[in-house]
């Protein structure tokens, strides 16, 4: 999630392949359709994602956001969420390279400014994922090092957010699950004046 002020924000995600490739693009446990779209070899495609329908918004709670793409050949995959002055973009990774276990890497939020809150996301790849969450420190609803449990199926996401970093968090799934951490915003250094948008597709342990 990207802050909340600025004149301009959109989320889009951008598709390349050697080889050309076709696309499906869906959301949500249902597989609702984004839209199909056919890539020619080399030529980066930009495809907008509709981000009041689909940008995270709540603090531990279920949400029916998951991205789900599907290519008939390798494709090179980023997401860019853009807000006038703060955005970000990550390297989305493939479903075969995602794990079960996971620590966040967040960044320390200017405490007097609620849009620069640390954050991270779970988004579900199969149904009935049972998944375990110690957040290293005060999260919105929950406390620090309690453990969240909640089950998600195949597209659904769980973002937590913290006016504290949710740096060293720890996050356990029975099944894999894709990992995002990083902060609404932030000031780096925090004596900074003005913030800019952190999120990043975290590997696995394992890796």
């Amino acid at each position: 999630q990207n802050r909340s002020t600025g004149a301009e924000h959109y989320v889009q995600i951008t598709v390349t392949s050697q080889l050309g490739a076709n696309i499906k693009l869906t959301y949500g446990p249902d597989e609702t359709s984004i839209g199909d779209f056919i890539l020619a070899p080399n030529v980066p495609q930009t495809i907008p994602i509709n981000y009041s329908a689909l940008e995270p918004s709540l603090s531990e709670n279920i949400e029916n956001k998951g991205i789900h793409l599907v290519s008939d050949n390798p494709v090179n995959v980023y997401a860019l969420n853009y807000r006038t002055q703060s955005s970000d973009v990550a390297v989305i990774y493939p479903v075969k390279s995602i794990g079960s276990e996971y620590y966040a890497m967040c960044y320390s939020p200017k405490s007097t400014n609620s849009e620069t809150k640390s954050e991270f996301l779970i988004a579900a790849t199969a149904s009935n994922t049972t998944v375990k969450i110690v957040p290293s420190v005060d999260c919105e609803t929950n406390k620090a090092n309690s453990t969240i449990t909640v089950t998600l199926n195949k597209g659904q996401v769980y973002q937590v957010r913290s006016m504290s970093d949710l740096t060293g968090s720890y996050i356990s799934a029975n099944q894999p699950i894709a990992f995002f951490s990083g902060t609404m915003s932030s000031y780096i250094p925090n004596t900074a004046a003005s913030a800019d948008h952190l999120y990043e597709q975290i590997p696995q342990t394992t890796t």
